[in-house]
């Protein structure tokens, strides 16, 4: 994981990820195959209560647990925090 940042789509959050090779990201407890080095997108979705008080307060920030296992090397996890904004 060289890069995290946000970005939205159709009011929609999405969150963007450079990986360096193909493996598995794991993001929360949701696992996505990537198979090849480069930018992903991957969609956040926000419980209940995330999305009143990003209504409320137009700002959000979150906590989120990022583990990268690539297919050769060694497993790399890294928490990141993400503002989001509406």
């Amino acid at each position: 994981i060289t890069k995290v940042s946000t970005t939205t789509k159709r009011g929609s959050q999405l969150l963007v990820i450079k990986v360096s090779g193909p493996g598995v990201l794991t993001v929360g407890g949701k696992r996505y195959r990537i198979r090849k080095a480069g930018t992903t997108k991957v969609p956040i979705t926000l419980s209940r209560a995330e999305l009143a008080h990003l209504h409320k307060h137009h700002k959000l920030r979150l906590k989120l647990r990022l583990k990268w296992v690539p297919t050769q090397g060694a497993t790399f996890s890294k928490t990141e925090t993400v503002t989001l904004k509406s």
